[in-house]
């Protein structure tokens, strides 16, 4: 769907979870594809190809057979035309997405963060709820010279024990570490444990996905693989779900109001202030 925000002057896009067979089978089509790489820009490693998860680059940027265009550009006209006829031309784009949507959600910001008329009056802005991983390291250091040219912001929002948001299954090594490579800013979030609890409520967890070395990229998903990040059987479903992830950020609203670390304080493009910018100098 998508929404204008008059008075925040941004259009927002956002993208549903997996409803349907056809939905489920892009979802678990997570082999890795090699496309053009949208960016124009040279950065270090930069390569023509970038590897995408290729059900959700199917879902998105596959050409239609009937009218020769794509749902990413077909979505991406409908964004600028509601932009520039009901704000002006001095809007921002906001993405949202639940768990399938939260990768496409991804995808489609990444795009966007190439097309100047969605870039210039400041970052595409990406939320992204329960998401499964996007793409492969290519990919990754395309998105963070995005980031660095602050053309793109990525908040990844995920339960602790989500088995969707660590998948697909990151095991196998390759020559740059795991197959694929989560990006943006990770915002792990604990359970609300009830107010007569004696451990109190654990704040969020908050990383950034920067580029690691082979040897420590494969470590890092070892540690992030699917089968130590699973809930029991039973619970799989619920952990996963758009109501315990309300709850838990509700919770963390309110963990915030006294809590001492300056993170959970701070907005989104302050974030990227202290986790990118600041230790990139």
């Amino acid at each position: 769907g998508i929404a204008v925000d008059k008075e925040k002057k941004r259009v927002l896009v956002v993208f549903r979870g997996a409803i349907t067979r056809p939905d489920w089978g892009h979802a678990f089509d997570h082999a890795l594809t090699h496309t053009r790489n949208p960016v124009k820009g040279d950065y270090e490693g930069r390569t023509n190809t970038v590897k995408l998860h290729r059900g959700f680059y199917r879902y998105l940027l596959r050409t239609r057979k009937d009218t020769k265009t794509c749902k990413y550009d077909e979505i991406a006209n409908k964004v600028y035309e509601y932009g520039s006829k009901m704000i002006g031309e001095d809007f921002t784009v906001t993405v949202n997405g639940y768990s399938l949507g939260g990768s496409l959600s991804m995808l489609f910001g990444f795009y966007a963060s190439t097309d100047e008329r969605f870039t210039k009056n400041g970052p595409v802005k990406i939320f992204t709820y329960g998401a499964p991983y996007m793409g492969g390291h290519t990919f990754g250091d395309a998105f963070r010279h995005q980031e660095r040219s602050r053309k793109v912001q990525c908040a990844r929002f995920f339960n602790n024990n989500d088995v969707a948001a660590h998948l697909p299954v990151n095991l196998k090594m390759t020559k740059r570490g795991s197959p694929f490579m989560p990006v943006g800013i990770d915002v792990k979030l604990y359970p609300a444990r009830g107010q007569i609890s004696c451990f109190g409520n654990r704040s969020p967890a908050f990383k950034y996905n920067k580029k690691l070395p082979p040897l420590k990229s494969y470590l890092a998903a070892l540690k992030l693989n699917c089968f130590l990040n699973m809930t029991w059987p039973w619970k799989i479903q619920p952990t996963h779900a758009l109501p315990e992830l309300q709850k838990r950020l509700v919770m963390a609203v309110q963990v915030a109001k006294n809590a001492e670390d300056p993170l959970l304080h701070k907005t989104l493009d302050e974030l990227y202030d202290e986790l990118v910018f600041k230790k990139s100098e």
